[in-house]
């Protein structure tokens, strides 16, 4: 690899990885909805 391109692999990674845990951050709050929904529907 080019030192010359180091920052561009930082800044790629750096934009992956934030990617990354907003995925992981929708996917858990979209099963905490489901969850809250599934025991308002048993609470009924």
């Amino acid at each position: 690899m080019q030192t010359t391109r180091t920052p561009y692999s930082i800044s790629f990674m750096a934009t992956v990885l934030l990617l990354l845990l907003f995925a992981c951050h929708s996917t858990v709050a979209n099963a905490a909805v489901a969850l809250e929904y599934a025991a308002d529907n048993q609470r009924y």
